[in-house]
């Protein structure tokens, strides 16, 4: 009977990391591909109210009228978006600090080196894009 329960267990404990091995990896996989919400691309620059701007102008074709409107929207709310980022920021970091963390605990040694130097740059990344 100890035996069983040892096997059981153990089968148990198999499961759960088989699916948080599979979890994760799903999790990557969709992020990297932008699947749903998920939107993580390391490879691309952060975006911004220009970027963003430039984008709607070539998929919507607007007119030079109708982007300047626009553009004085993201001016006029601007202060508002700062306010609620500034409340909003560490609580987000200390959530991004929790994930990281939990993440490079899977990781191997190799790995972990490798994923401190990505996380490093998407935090250079990142902050660039906040020094407006």
């Amino acid at each position: 009977m100890r035996a069983e329960k040892r096997s059981a267990a153990f089968l148990l404990v198999a499961m759960a990391l088989l699916g948080l091995i599979v979890g994760v990896g799903g999790t990557l996989v969709a992020a990297h591909q932008g699947v749903g919400r998920l939107h993580y691309h390391a490879d691309r620059p952060q975006r911004g109210p220009n970027e963003y701007l430039d984008k709607l102008t070539r998929d919507l074709e607007l007119t030079p009228a109708q982007r300047d409107s626009i553009s004085g929207i993201f001016e006029r709310q601007r202060g508002d978006i700062d306010a609620i980022w500034s409340e909003v920021r560490p609580r987000f970091d200390s959530l991004r600090t929790n994930v990281r963390a939990e993440m490079r605990a899977l990781l191997t040694p190799d790995q972990q080196v490798r994923f401190d130097e990505i996380s490093r740059q998407n935090d250079q990344r990142r902050n660039r894009g906040n020094s407006r």
